[in-house]
């Protein structure tokens, strides 16, 4: 389905402690390199403010990427890592105060 849709690349958005996890999750990797997929894990609390490291990263990672982008979270409750890296793009692209940019 990726490949249909012109997707290169993966963001997965983690929880600290799913670090402990990461090596189960790897599993993932093997598939997605052999289908010439780049894969970006990126690491901040459920429910929390992303630093400003992490916004630089989702953001380069978004304005350097030669196609269409898959970003998701793996978490036991999801509270919004996805979504408030996906705003904080919207808010600089097109120029969003925050309460636009999630309403």
């Amino acid at each position: 389905m990726f490949l249909r849709k012109g997707i290169q690349q993966q963001v997965l958005i983690l929880q600290f402690d799913t670090l402990i996890l990461r090596p189960s999750l790897s599993t993932s990797d093997g598939w997605l390199k052999f289908f010439g997929f780049k894969h970006h894990d990126l690491f901040f609390v459920d429910g929390s403010t992303p630093n400003n490291s992490i916004i630089r990263k989702f953001l380069n990672i978004s304005e350097n990427a030669e196609g269409a982008i898959a970003v998701h979270c793996k978490g036991q409750i999801p509270l919004g890592r996805t979504g408030t890296l996906i705003g904080c793009y919207i808010m600089k692209h097109y120029r969003l105060a925050a309460a636009e940019a999630i309403t």
